[in-house]
């Protein structure tokens, strides 16, 4: 997971730092994991990382509490 925010940083001239980033979603303790051995969750979260280390000026998303997740959700709406 690490290289692959290492990589991505790294097509951006200027790019959000990605481990302030994973840390920020709580997945920093993950870094040196295969994406493959992480959670559905952790998945998702890594895919916001991603989309957010080019620093974009505007983010769409949407946020999905049927399943009773409100904490999670709550964090994302949150955050952006």
């Amino acid at each position: 997971m690490a290289e692959l925010c290492r990589v991505t940083a790294s097509l951006y001239k200027e790019a959000a730092d990605p481990f302030a980033l994973l840390a920020r979603f709580g997945i920093a303790d993950k870094k040196n994991s295969p994406v493959k051995d992480l959670s559905g969750g952790q998945k998702q979260r890594l895919f916001i990382v991603l989309a957010l280390i080019p620093d974009p000026e505007v983010v769409f998303g949407r946020t999905d509490n049927r399943a009773g997740r409100k904490s999670t959700a709550g964090g994302m709406e949150n955050t952006f």
